[in-house]
C-alpha cells in the first residue's frame, strides 16, 4: 500500500512544523481509553472475495498541547477478528474444523487539531503516521475417514505476521466542561499494509489485502 506513505509523510511534516520552542512543557496531558466496533476485515484478490465480520476494538491515546489549536497525540489500539470458517468437503463425523484469527495493533504518533479552539469540547481532527503490527493465525484439524474407509488425520497450524507502515485519520468530539472524566466519541480510519510473505495455506496462494479499518469508539477522557 504505497499510497499510504504520502499522507504519513504529510503528518510528519505537520508535526515537525508545530513543535516550536513556544510549546509549554508545563501543560497538562490528556488521556482517552475506550472500546467500540471495527468494520469487517476484507480478504480479496482478482478472483476471490471473503471477509471477517465486524468485531470489537479497543483504543487509547495521550495528548499534550503544542499551542491553543494543536496537540501531540500518541495512540495505540487492538482489534482481533476470528471465525470458524465453513468448509466445503465430503461430510465426515466429526467434520473438519478451520479456525482463523487476525490481530491488528496500530501504534501512532501524530497530531490532534482543535477545529473550534475550544479545548474541552472540540470537535477534533486526528492525523498520524502509524506502525501496524498485524498477525494471521489459522488452525486446521481433520480427523475421520474418507469414502474408502481410509483414516485421515491432519492437524496443521500456520501463522503470518508483518510490521507495516500506514496512516490513521480521525474525528472526535466530547462534552467536557471540566477536567473530570467525561465521554469522547470518535471515528477513525486506518489504512496499512497487511500480513503477507509466504502464502497462507487455506487461501491457496491468494494474496491477503492490507488493513483498511473503520472504527467507532466511545472513550473515557480526562486531563491530568
Amino acid at each position: 500500500m504505497k499510497r499510504s506513505r504520502l499522507p504519513a509523510l504529510g503528518a510528519l511534516l505537520v508535526l515537525g512544523g508545530a513543535l516550536t520552542p513556544s510549546a509549554s512543557s508545563a501543560a497538562p496531558w490528556s488521556y482517552t481509553l475506550g472500546a467500540g466496533f471495527a468494520s469487517p476485515y476484507a480478504l480479496t484478490s482478482n478472483d476471490y472475495s471473503d471477509a471477517f465480520g465486524a468485531t470489537w476494538t479497543a483504543a487509547g491515546a495521550a495528548m499534550h498541547p503544542i499551542n491553543t489549536r494543536l496537540s501531540l497525540r500518541l495512540s495505540a489500539g487492538w482489534t482481533r477478528h476470528d471465525r470458524n470458517a465453513a468448509l466445503a468437503l465430503i461430510p465426515e463425523d466429526p467434520p473438519p474444523q478451520l479456525e482463523q484469527r487476525v490481530s491488528i495493533v496500530p501504534l501512532g504518533a501524530g497530531v490532534r487539531w482543535n477545529v473550534a479552539a475550544e479545548p474541552a469540547r472540540g470537535p477534533f481532527l486526528d492525523l498520524a503516521p502509524v506502525l501496524v503490527y498485524s498477525r494471521w493465525y489459522e488452525h486446521f484439524r481433520q480427523v475421520g475417514q474418507d469414502l474408502n474407509g481410509n483414516v485421515i488425520r491432519r492437524d496443521e497450524t500456520a501463522a503470518r505476521s508483518k510490521l507495516g507502515a500506514g496512516v490513521e485519520l480521525g474525528f472526535a468530539v466530547n462534552v467536557a466542561k471540566t477536567r473530570t472524566v467525561h465521554p469522547e466519541f470518535s471515528v477513525h480510519y486506518l489504512a496499512a499494509t497487511g500480513p503477507d510473505g509466504s502464502a497462507i495455506p487455506s487461501l491457496e496462494g491468494r494474496p491477503v489485502h492490507g488493513v483498511q479499518q473503520l472504527s467507532v469508539v466511545v472513550s473515557a477522557a480526562w486531563t491530568k
